[in-house]
Parts: structure tokens; sequence; C-alpha cells
């Protein structure tokens, strides 16, 4: 397989990409993040365009369900952002979480209201509500990576920094 820069000559994307989304059953749409915004195209790569103006994302993740809502992690001090309108506008999701930095969002394939979000030092939460209400999981260190097993929502990973995986 051989690959290639979309959009070579926009210097748009000639930029750090952080994290990537696309939506399922429709390749056309992908969202990347960069340090300073999220891009979105819908043409393959052939054209990009700025979907906010929150720098510092550095972390993406679709509902499976409904390609229309995105999750946005951001560092340092952004906490999550959302979208239900495919990045036309991003509201804070910050409500029992405040502003850490987030390095890791899962949504639960089963359940696409249940959110998870893994932060700089102040472990992991979960939202039951779409991110509209955030409450800590018994994780006191930074959690890197978050991850809901696909057979069974209720179980989840955690990797965090120098302290292992916690399920």
């Amino acid at each position: 397989m051989s690959m290639v820069p979309t959009a070579a000559n926009n210097t748009t994307l000639a930029l750090t990409i952080t994290a990537m989304a696309m939506e399922p059953g429709n390749p056309d749409v992908v969202y990347v993040s960069t340090l300073s915004d999220v891009y979105k195209t819908m043409d393959g790569g052939a054209s990009w365009h700025p979907t906010r103006g929150n720098p510092g994302v550095v972390v993406l993740a679709m509902d499976p369900t409904n390609p229309q809502v995105l999750y946005s992690g951001s560092s340092p001090n952004g906490g999550v952002a959302k979208t239900t309108d495919g990045g036309r506008t991003w509201q804070p999701a910050t409500n029992g979480m405040g502003v850490p930095a987030v390095f890791s969002i899962a949504v639960d394939p089963h359940d696409p209201l249940v959110v998870y979000a893994g932060t700089a030092g102040a472990g992991a939460y979960r939202a039951a509500d779409g991110g509209a209400n955030w409450t800590p999981l018994q994780i006191d260190t930074t959690v890197w990576s978050v991850l809901v097993d696909p057979e069974h929502g209720d179980i989840v990973y955690a990797g965090t920094n120098g302290q292992g995986v916690y399920v």
C-alpha cells in the first residue's frame, strides 16, 4: 500500500496532527486535531476546513451511533468539548471535571451516552449523560489512555503514568 500526503499544497495541515476520527461508513469525512484547531474534510482529504478556534486539542472521539457527535480533549487546561452538529459548534462539557488536560476519551459502543476521559494528574472521569456531568473514577494519577471493551461496555481499561493498567 502506498500513502501520499493529502492537500499537499495546503499549509494549514502542515501542523502536528494529534488525533483523527473518521465517520463510520463514510471515509470521506475525517476530523483531525492539531495543537491549534480541529479540521474536517468532507472530500477524503482534498480540502480541510477548521471547525473551532480552541487550541491544544490532543484527542478526538466520535459517537459510534451518531457521527455528528464528537468529543475533543485539550491540553493544557482545556477539559472536554462536545459538538452535536459535526463540528460547526463546540461547547464545553466539563461539569464535575473542571478543565484539566485531557489526554484520552472513549465512548461506550453499547451506550454512547457513557463517555470516559483520562486526564493529567486528575485521574479518569465517567459521564453517563453524553458528557454533561462527569464523576471521578477511583484513579488518582495521570491517565494517558482509556479503552472500553467492545463486547462488554461495563469493562473499561485505563492506562496510567507509571502505575500500570486499571480495569
